[in-house]
C-alpha cells in the first residue's frame, strides 16, 4: 500500500515538500520526476547491497586496491548508516552511501561518502532529490547534521551544496586523500571542502521547500562584496567582517593534464586564501554563480553563521 510519507515524524510538511510516497515504510520512497518514475531503495543485506556496491566501484573506476568491500558496506548500514540505491522508471541510475559519524565538536551524525549516478542520469536533477530522500530518513532517526567532502574547484557541486541545499563550509582539507585514481581524479591535489549541511534550520528547511536564490539574486545582493583573488593579500581582508567573494579557479581543472604545474599553483593559491578565511572566522555560505561578475564563479563567506 502507497501511503503519503509523513505519517512518521515531521507530519505531513515532508509530503508538501518532497513529493515523495512511501510503498515500504522506512525503505522505499517513490516520485514521479521530469517524466519517469524515481525511486529510492534503502539497502540492508549483504545480497541487497552487493550489486549496488558494484555499481559504485564502478561509478569511480576503483582499482582492485581501492574497492569499497561489501563488508564495510554491510558494517555501515548495521550501524547508522544508510545506503540508498536511486532506480529511474526500474533501472539502476545511481546511489547513496551513508556513514555513521562522530566527533568531538559535532557529536553524532551521518557521513554522505558517496552519491553517484550513471552517466545517462547526470543531467536529470536527482542529486537534490537524492539529498531530500536522506533527509527523510535521518530525520526520523534524529540525525539533524551530515557532512561530505567534495573537490571546491567543481562548480556544479558547490552550486547544489551551497545554493541549492544551503549548506555551510568552515573546513579545507588539502590532499585529503592523496592519489585517488578512479575515473574522478584530474590528477591534482585532492583538496576537498568538509560540508556541514544542519537540518534543523530554517535555511535549510526553505532551500528544500524550493526557496533557491536565483544566481542574479545572489549577485545583487553581494555587488560590493571584496573579491578576494590571485592578486589580494587574504590575511587583509580576513580581518574586515565581512562579506567577502572567493574567486573559484575552475580554470585549474581545466589545466590540469595540459599544464599541471600551472594548474598546481592555482590550487595552492586558492588553499592559502581559503584556509586564511576559515582561519579568521568566516564559512562559506553561498556559490556565486558568474552572473554580474565577468566570467568567474565565486564563494560567498561570511562571519556569524555557526
Amino acid at each position: 500500500m502507497v501511503r503519503p510519507l509523513g505519517a512518521a515524524g515531521r507530519g505531513s510538511d515532508m509530503e508538501e515538500l518532497y513529493g515523495f510516497h512511501e510503498v515500504e515504510p522506512g525503505c522505499r520512497l517513490e516520485k514521479e520526476f521530469r517524466g519517469g518514475a524515481l525511486c529510492f531503495v534503502r539497502l540492508s543485506s549483504a545480497p541487497e547491497l552487493k550489486p549496488w556496491l558494484e555499481l559504485l566501484n564502478e561509478l569511480w573506476g576503483f582499482s582492485a586496491e581501492d574497492r569499497i568491500p561489501l563488508h564495510e558496506a554491510v558494517v555501515a548500514v548495521k550501524t547508522g548508516g544508510l545506503f540508498l540505491g536511486a532506480e529511474w522508471s526500474g533501472s539502476p541510475a545511481g546511489l547513496v552511501y551513508v556513514l555513521p559519524a562522530f566527533s568531538r565538536e559535532r557529536g553524532g551524525h551521518h557521513h554522505s561518502n558517496f552519491m553517484g549516478f550513471v552517466p545517462e542520469h547526470r543531467s536529470r536533477g536527482l542529486g537534490l532529490e537524492a539529498k531530500r530522500a536522506h533527509v527523510i530518513l535521518a530525520r526520523r532517526e534524529g540525525v539533524n547534521l551530515v557532512t561530505w567532502t567534495f573537490d571546491p574547484l567543481q562548480t556544479a557541486n558547490a552550486n547544489l551544496n551551497f545554493r541549492k541545499l544551503g549548506a555551510l563550509c568552515r573546513t579545507y582539507l588539502p590532499d585529503l586523500y592523496g592519489s585517488m585514481g578512479g575515473n574522478f581524479d584530474p590528477g591534482l591535489p585532492s583538496d576537498r571542502f568538509l560540508v556541514e549541511w544542519r537540518l534543523d534550520t530554517e535555511r535549510v528547511e526553505s532551500r528544500l521547500r524550493g526557496a533557491v536564490p536565483a544566481p542574479g539574486e545572489l549577485a545583487r545582493k553581494f555587488a560590493t562584496a571584496p573579491v578576494i583573488g590571485e592578486n589580494l593579500n587574504p590575511e587583509r581582508s580576513a580581518a574586515t567582517p565581512g562579506p567577502l567573494l572567493l574567486e573559484i579557479p575552475a580554470a585549474a581543472l581545466e589545466l590540469a593534464r595540459s599544464e599541471p604545474e600551472t594548474a598546481r599553483r592555482l590550487l595552492a593559491g586558492f588553499r592559502d586564501r581559503a584556509a586564511a578565511l576559515f582561519a579568521a572566522g568566516f564559512a562559506v555560505t553561498e556559490m556565486l554563480p558568474s552572473a554580474g561578475r565577468e566570467s568567474a564563479d565565486y564563494y560567498v563567506l561570511e562571519k556569524g553563521v555557526f
